[in-house]
Protein backbone atom coordinates (compact mmCIF):
# COMPACT_ATOMS: atom_id res chain seq x y z
CA UNK A 1 0.00 0.00 0.00
CA UNK A 2 1.43 3.38 -0.98
CA UNK A 3 -0.67 5.41 1.45
CA UNK A 4 1.34 5.76 4.67
CA UNK A 5 -0.60 6.57 7.82
CA UNK A 6 1.10 9.93 8.18
CA UNK A 7 -0.79 11.10 5.10
CA UNK A 8 -3.74 11.58 7.37
CA UNK A 9 -2.00 14.77 8.47
CA UNK A 10 -1.38 15.80 4.85
CA UNK A 11 -5.05 15.32 3.98
CA UNK A 12 -5.88 17.69 6.85
CA UNK A 13 -9.67 17.61 6.60
CA UNK A 14 -9.87 17.78 2.80
CA UNK A 15 -12.17 15.50 0.85
CA UNK A 16 -10.34 12.49 -0.58
CA UNK A 17 -11.17 11.91 -4.24
CA UNK A 18 -10.22 8.45 -5.49
CA UNK A 19 -9.77 7.96 -9.20
CA UNK A 20 -9.65 4.22 -9.72
CA UNK A 21 -10.28 1.28 -11.95
CA UNK A 22 -12.42 -1.60 -10.70
CA UNK A 23 -11.35 -3.17 -7.42
CA UNK A 24 -8.70 -0.55 -6.68
CA UNK A 25 -11.48 1.68 -5.35
CA UNK A 26 -12.74 -0.52 -2.45
CA UNK A 27 -9.13 -1.44 -1.67
CA UNK A 28 -8.20 2.21 -1.21
CA UNK A 29 -11.43 3.05 0.64
CA UNK A 30 -10.84 0.19 3.08
CA UNK A 31 -7.27 1.35 3.73
CA UNK A 32 -8.35 4.96 4.28
CA UNK A 33 -11.14 3.88 6.63
CA UNK A 34 -8.54 2.00 8.68
CA UNK A 35 -6.80 5.35 9.19
CA UNK A 36 -10.03 6.98 10.34
CA UNK A 37 -10.48 8.91 7.08
CA UNK A 38 -14.15 8.96 6.07
CA UNK A 39 -14.63 12.05 3.86
CA UNK A 40 -14.21 10.11 0.61
CA UNK A 41 -15.63 10.13 -2.89
CA UNK A 42 -14.55 8.34 -6.03
CA UNK A 43 -14.52 8.33 -9.81
CA UNK A 44 -14.21 5.11 -11.81
CA UNK A 45 -13.10 4.62 -15.41
CA UNK A 46 -11.67 1.86 -17.59
CA UNK A 47 -9.20 4.00 -19.48
CA UNK A 48 -6.29 6.17 -18.36
CA UNK A 49 -6.38 8.61 -21.24
CA UNK A 50 -10.14 9.06 -21.32
CA UNK A 51 -10.19 9.72 -17.60
CA UNK A 52 -7.18 11.98 -17.29
CA UNK A 53 -8.96 14.87 -19.00
CA UNK A 54 -11.41 15.07 -16.09
CA UNK A 55 -8.82 15.27 -13.35
CA UNK A 56 -8.46 18.74 -11.88
CA UNK A 57 -11.25 19.97 -14.13
CA UNK A 58 -14.63 18.32 -14.08
CA UNK A 59 -14.76 15.28 -11.83
CA UNK A 60 -17.89 16.56 -10.13
CA UNK A 61 -19.70 17.94 -13.15
CA UNK A 62 -19.59 21.68 -12.44
CA UNK A 63 -17.35 21.44 -9.37
CA UNK A 64 -13.62 21.68 -10.07
CA UNK A 65 -10.99 19.94 -8.01
CA UNK A 66 -8.67 22.27 -6.15
CA UNK A 67 -5.84 21.87 -3.69
CA UNK A 68 -7.61 23.58 -0.81
CA UNK A 69 -10.65 21.29 -0.86
CA UNK A 70 -9.44 17.97 -2.34
CA UNK A 71 -6.72 15.37 -2.00
CA UNK A 72 -6.56 12.93 -4.95
CA UNK A 73 -5.63 9.25 -4.69
CA UNK A 74 -5.04 7.41 -7.98
CA UNK A 75 -6.01 3.74 -7.69
CA UNK A 76 -4.18 1.87 -10.42
CA UNK A 77 -4.47 -1.83 -11.23
CA UNK A 78 -1.72 -1.88 -13.80
CA UNK A 79 1.53 -3.74 -13.36
CA UNK A 80 4.23 -1.61 -14.93
CA UNK A 81 7.72 -0.53 -13.99
CA UNK A 82 7.07 2.98 -15.26
CA UNK A 83 3.62 3.38 -13.71
CA UNK A 84 4.61 6.39 -11.59
CA UNK A 85 6.11 8.22 -14.53
CA UNK A 86 3.01 7.52 -16.62
CA UNK A 87 0.64 8.75 -13.94
CA UNK A 88 2.65 11.88 -13.31
CA UNK A 89 2.05 12.86 -16.92
CA UNK A 90 -1.72 12.95 -16.47
CA UNK A 91 -3.61 16.22 -16.75
CA UNK A 92 -3.60 17.50 -13.16
CA UNK A 93 -3.41 21.00 -11.83
CA UNK A 94 0.27 21.64 -11.25
CA UNK A 95 -0.17 22.12 -7.51
CA UNK A 96 -2.74 19.34 -6.91
CA UNK A 97 -1.78 17.05 -4.03
CA UNK A 98 -2.15 13.41 -5.00
CA UNK A 99 -0.94 9.94 -4.12
CA UNK A 100 -0.65 6.69 -6.07
CA UNK A 101 -1.97 3.28 -5.03
CA UNK A 102 -1.09 0.51 -7.46
CA UNK A 103 -0.52 -3.21 -8.12
CA UNK A 104 -3.12 -4.16 -5.50
CA UNK A 105 -5.33 -6.20 -7.78
CA UNK A 106 -2.67 -8.54 -9.09
CA UNK A 107 -0.94 -9.02 -5.78
CA UNK A 108 -4.24 -9.81 -4.07
CA UNK A 109 -5.42 -12.24 -6.74
CA UNK A 110 -2.05 -13.95 -7.09
CA UNK A 111 -1.94 -14.41 -3.30
CA UNK A 112 -5.32 -16.15 -3.56
CA UNK A 113 -4.05 -18.37 -6.39
CA UNK A 114 -1.00 -19.38 -4.35
CA UNK A 115 -3.22 -20.62 -1.54
CA UNK A 116 -4.57 -23.32 -3.82
CA UNK A 117 -2.11 -24.10 -6.62
CA UNK A 118 1.64 -23.93 -7.12
CA UNK A 119 2.50 -22.62 -10.57
CA UNK A 120 6.26 -23.15 -10.24
CA UNK A 121 7.64 -25.18 -13.13
CA UNK A 122 4.19 -25.61 -14.68
CA UNK A 123 2.72 -24.86 -18.10
CA UNK A 124 -0.09 -22.33 -17.73
CA UNK A 125 -2.89 -21.09 -19.97
CA UNK A 126 -4.29 -17.70 -19.04
CA UNK A 127 -7.75 -16.95 -20.44
CA UNK A 128 -8.41 -13.25 -20.97
CA UNK A 129 -5.06 -11.49 -20.91
CA UNK A 130 -6.35 -7.97 -21.52
CA UNK A 131 -3.32 -5.79 -22.11
CA UNK A 132 -1.14 -8.49 -20.56
CA UNK A 133 -0.31 -6.87 -17.22
CA UNK A 134 -1.23 -9.88 -15.08
CA UNK A 135 0.34 -12.25 -17.61
CA UNK A 136 3.73 -10.63 -17.15
CA UNK A 137 3.29 -10.32 -13.40
CA UNK A 138 2.36 -14.00 -13.03
CA UNK A 139 5.17 -15.18 -15.30
CA UNK A 140 7.69 -13.11 -13.36
CA UNK A 141 6.76 -14.03 -9.78
CA UNK A 142 5.39 -17.58 -10.08
CA UNK A 143 8.37 -19.45 -11.50
CA UNK A 144 6.08 -20.99 -14.13
CA UNK A 145 7.79 -22.84 -16.94
CA UNK A 146 5.67 -20.99 -19.48
CA UNK A 147 2.50 -18.89 -19.57
CA UNK A 148 0.44 -18.97 -22.76
CA UNK A 149 -2.11 -16.16 -22.59
CA UNK A 150 -4.99 -15.53 -24.97
CA UNK A 151 -7.12 -12.42 -25.39
CA UNK A 152 -10.32 -12.43 -27.44
CA UNK A 153 -9.85 -8.91 -28.83
CA UNK A 154 -6.43 -7.31 -28.51
CA UNK A 155 -7.62 -4.23 -30.41
CA UNK A 156 -9.98 -3.27 -27.58
CA UNK A 157 -6.98 -3.13 -25.28
CA UNK A 158 -4.94 -1.20 -27.85
CA UNK A 159 -2.23 -3.82 -27.79
CA UNK A 160 -0.92 -6.66 -29.95
CA UNK A 161 0.62 -10.11 -29.71
CA UNK A 162 3.79 -10.08 -27.63
CA UNK A 163 6.14 -12.42 -25.80
CA UNK A 164 8.85 -12.59 -23.15
CA UNK A 165 11.27 -15.13 -21.70
CA UNK A 166 8.54 -17.42 -20.34
CA UNK A 167 5.29 -15.92 -21.58
CA UNK A 168 3.37 -15.21 -24.77
CA UNK A 169 0.16 -13.28 -25.50
CA UNK A 170 -1.86 -13.99 -28.63
CA UNK A 171 -5.39 -13.34 -29.84
CA UNK A 172 -7.64 -16.34 -29.30
CA UNK A 173 -11.10 -17.60 -28.42
CA UNK A 174 -11.39 -19.85 -25.36
CA UNK A 175 -14.43 -21.50 -26.97
CA UNK A 176 -12.19 -22.73 -29.81
CA UNK A 177 -8.73 -23.23 -28.36
CA UNK A 178 -5.92 -23.91 -30.82
CA UNK A 179 -4.02 -26.17 -28.44
CA UNK A 180 -3.65 -29.95 -28.34
CA UNK A 181 -5.45 -32.11 -25.81
CA UNK A 182 -3.75 -32.37 -22.40
CA UNK A 183 -1.48 -29.36 -22.97
CA UNK A 184 -1.63 -27.45 -19.67
CA UNK A 185 -1.08 -28.09 -15.98
CA UNK A 186 -3.26 -25.16 -14.99
CA UNK A 187 -5.68 -22.68 -16.54
CA UNK A 188 -5.99 -19.29 -14.85
CA UNK A 189 -8.66 -16.68 -15.60
CA UNK A 190 -9.13 -13.40 -13.73
CA UNK A 191 -12.19 -11.14 -14.16
CA UNK A 192 -13.20 -12.81 -17.43
CA UNK A 193 -15.89 -15.49 -16.90
CA UNK A 194 -18.57 -12.79 -16.44
CA UNK A 195 -17.87 -11.65 -20.01
CA UNK A 196 -17.79 -14.96 -21.93
CA UNK A 197 -20.92 -15.75 -23.90
CA UNK A 198 -20.98 -19.51 -24.33
CA UNK A 199 -19.12 -20.21 -21.09
CA UNK A 200 -20.25 -23.86 -21.14
CA UNK A 201 -18.40 -24.41 -24.41
CA UNK A 202 -15.37 -22.55 -23.04
CA UNK A 203 -15.19 -24.85 -20.02
CA UNK A 204 -15.37 -27.93 -22.23
CA UNK A 205 -12.40 -26.58 -24.19
CA UNK A 206 -10.54 -25.84 -20.97
CA UNK A 207 -11.23 -29.38 -19.78
CA UNK A 208 -9.95 -30.78 -23.11
CA UNK A 209 -6.66 -28.90 -23.00
CA UNK A 210 -5.93 -29.55 -19.32
CA UNK A 211 -3.72 -32.50 -18.46
CA UNK A 212 -5.37 -35.27 -16.37
CA UNK A 213 -5.65 -33.89 -12.84
CA UNK A 214 -5.07 -30.36 -14.12
CA UNK A 215 -6.95 -27.47 -12.55
CA UNK A 216 -8.74 -24.36 -13.71
CA UNK A 217 -8.64 -21.38 -11.32
CA UNK A 218 -11.12 -18.59 -12.04
CA UNK A 219 -11.90 -15.44 -10.08
CA UNK A 220 -14.53 -13.08 -11.44
CA UNK A 221 -16.98 -10.31 -10.55
CA UNK A 222 -19.51 -8.77 -11.03
CA UNK A 223 -22.11 -11.19 -12.35
CA UNK A 224 -25.38 -10.03 -13.91
CA UNK A 225 -27.62 -10.81 -10.93
CA UNK A 226 -25.46 -8.75 -8.57
CA UNK A 227 -25.79 -5.14 -7.49
CA UNK A 228 -23.00 -4.13 -9.94
CA UNK A 229 -24.07 -6.52 -12.68
CA UNK A 230 -24.99 -3.87 -15.22
CA UNK A 231 -21.23 -3.27 -15.86
CA UNK A 232 -22.15 0.24 -16.90
CA UNK A 233 -19.09 2.46 -16.57
CA UNK A 234 -20.39 5.24 -18.83
CA UNK A 235 -22.16 7.08 -16.06
CA UNK A 236 -19.21 9.27 -15.17
CA UNK A 237 -18.12 11.29 -13.40
CA UNK A 238 -18.55 10.22 -9.82
CA UNK A 239 -21.36 8.09 -8.54
CA UNK A 240 -22.97 4.73 -9.08
CA UNK A 241 -26.37 5.91 -7.89
CA UNK A 242 -27.46 7.12 -11.33
CA UNK A 243 -29.13 3.72 -11.69
CA UNK A 244 -31.01 2.14 -8.78
CA UNK A 245 -29.32 -0.80 -7.04
CA UNK A 246 -30.15 -3.92 -9.08
CA UNK A 247 -32.11 -1.61 -11.39
CA UNK A 248 -30.98 -3.54 -14.47
CA UNK A 249 -32.90 -6.55 -13.12
CA UNK A 250 -36.27 -4.94 -12.48
CA UNK A 251 -36.32 -2.08 -15.03
CA UNK A 252 -37.03 -2.44 -18.75
CA UNK A 253 -34.73 -0.66 -21.22
CA UNK A 254 -37.20 2.15 -21.88
CA UNK A 255 -37.65 2.68 -18.14
CA UNK A 256 -33.89 2.78 -17.63
CA UNK A 257 -33.47 5.22 -20.54
CA UNK A 258 -36.04 7.57 -19.03
CA UNK A 259 -34.47 7.26 -15.58
CA UNK A 260 -30.89 7.97 -16.71
CA UNK A 261 -32.11 10.66 -19.12
CA UNK A 262 -33.30 12.74 -16.19
CA UNK A 263 -29.81 12.74 -14.70
CA UNK A 264 -27.48 12.67 -17.70
CA UNK A 265 -27.54 13.86 -21.30
CA UNK A 266 -29.49 11.90 -23.90
CA UNK A 267 -26.46 10.38 -25.66
CA UNK A 268 -24.93 9.13 -22.39
CA UNK A 269 -28.28 7.63 -21.42
CA UNK A 270 -28.57 5.79 -24.76
CA UNK A 271 -25.01 4.44 -24.53
CA UNK A 272 -25.58 3.30 -20.98
CA UNK A 273 -28.80 1.46 -21.85
CA UNK A 274 -27.12 -0.22 -24.82
CA UNK A 275 -24.25 -1.41 -22.65
CA UNK A 276 -26.57 -2.67 -19.92
CA UNK A 277 -29.06 -4.57 -22.06
CA UNK A 278 -27.54 -5.28 -25.48
CA UNK A 279 -23.74 -5.17 -25.52
CA UNK A 280 -22.06 -8.54 -26.12
CA UNK A 281 -19.23 -7.68 -23.73
CA UNK A 282 -21.12 -9.22 -20.79
CA UNK A 283 -22.94 -12.54 -20.72
CA UNK A 284 -25.79 -11.66 -18.30
CA UNK A 285 -25.55 -14.99 -16.46
CA UNK A 286 -27.12 -15.15 -13.01
CA UNK A 287 -25.80 -16.94 -9.95
CA UNK A 288 -28.03 -19.91 -10.73
CA UNK A 289 -26.83 -19.99 -14.35
CA UNK A 290 -23.23 -20.28 -13.18
CA UNK A 291 -23.96 -23.22 -10.91
CA UNK A 292 -25.56 -25.09 -13.81
CA UNK A 293 -22.60 -24.26 -16.06
CA UNK A 294 -20.06 -25.40 -13.46
CA UNK A 295 -21.95 -28.65 -12.96
CA UNK A 296 -21.96 -29.43 -16.70
CA UNK A 297 -18.27 -28.60 -17.25
CA UNK A 298 -17.09 -32.22 -17.10
CA UNK A 299 -14.76 -31.24 -14.23
CA UNK A 300 -14.98 -31.60 -10.48
CA UNK A 301 -15.56 -28.54 -8.30
CA UNK A 302 -12.83 -28.78 -5.66
CA UNK A 303 -13.15 -25.22 -4.33
CA UNK A 304 -15.86 -22.59 -4.59
CA UNK A 305 -16.23 -19.30 -2.77
CA UNK A 306 -19.03 -16.82 -3.35
CA UNK A 307 -18.02 -13.16 -3.27
CA UNK A 308 -20.79 -11.08 -1.71
CA UNK A 309 -21.55 -7.38 -2.06
CA UNK A 310 -24.80 -5.54 -1.33
CA UNK A 311 -23.52 -1.96 -1.36
CA UNK A 312 -22.15 -0.32 -4.50
CA UNK A 313 -19.42 1.45 -2.56
CA UNK A 314 -18.56 -1.86 -0.89
CA UNK A 315 -19.60 -0.82 2.60
CA UNK A 316 -19.83 -4.25 4.20
CA UNK A 317 -22.26 -2.99 6.85
CA UNK A 318 -24.82 -1.68 4.38
CA UNK A 319 -27.39 -3.48 2.21
CA UNK A 320 -28.92 -1.26 -0.47
CA UNK A 321 -31.75 -3.73 -1.06
CA UNK A 322 -33.55 -2.05 1.83
CA UNK A 323 -33.30 1.36 0.17
CA UNK A 324 -35.59 0.14 -2.63
CA UNK A 325 -39.34 0.60 -2.62
CA UNK A 326 -41.53 -2.35 -1.64
CA UNK A 327 -42.60 -2.66 -5.27
CA UNK A 328 -39.00 -2.80 -6.49
CA UNK A 329 -38.10 -5.36 -3.82
CA UNK A 330 -41.09 -7.46 -4.87
CA UNK A 331 -40.10 -7.33 -8.56
CA UNK A 332 -36.64 -8.61 -7.66
CA UNK A 333 -37.81 -11.33 -5.28
CA UNK A 334 -40.23 -12.66 -7.89
CA UNK A 335 -37.15 -13.74 -9.91
CA UNK A 336 -34.25 -14.00 -7.47
CA UNK A 337 -33.58 -14.99 -3.90
CA UNK A 338 -31.84 -12.57 -1.55
CA UNK A 339 -28.78 -14.83 -1.70
CA UNK A 340 -28.78 -14.62 -5.51
CA UNK A 341 -28.84 -10.84 -5.28
CA UNK A 342 -26.05 -10.67 -2.70
CA UNK A 343 -23.52 -12.77 -4.65
CA UNK A 344 -21.33 -10.55 -6.81
CA UNK A 345 -18.97 -13.21 -8.17
CA UNK A 346 -16.98 -16.38 -7.58
CA UNK A 347 -13.59 -17.83 -6.92
CA UNK A 348 -13.68 -21.40 -8.22
CA UNK A 349 -11.27 -24.25 -8.91
CA UNK A 350 -12.34 -27.00 -11.30
CA UNK A 351 -10.25 -30.15 -11.71
CA UNK A 352 -10.07 -32.53 -14.66
CA UNK A 353 -10.54 -36.20 -13.82
CA UNK A 354 -7.18 -37.72 -12.88
CA UNK A 355 -7.99 -40.94 -14.75
CA UNK A 356 -8.94 -39.22 -17.98
CA UNK A 357 -7.56 -41.31 -20.89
Amino acid sequence: MILPKEWNNNINGREVVIWGIGEAVPEVISELHSYGISNINFFISRDWHTTSKFMGRDVYGKQTLNKEKHFVVIGSLRYSDDIKEELLQLDFSEDMDFAIYYKTKYEKVYTEIKKHINLEGKCILEVGAGRGDFTRYMAEVSGAEYVNAIEYDLDIWKTESSSGPNWKITQGDVRELLFDDNSFDYVVSIFVFEHINGLSKALLEIERTLKPGGKCFAHFTPIWSSILGNHCDLLSPRDLSVTPPWGHLFMKPDEMLEHIGKLRDEETAKQAVYRIYESSTINRYTRQNYYLIFASSGMNIIYLKEICQTDRKNNQKNNEFYTLTKKQQSLLLNQYSKVDLSVCGFTIILQKNVNWP
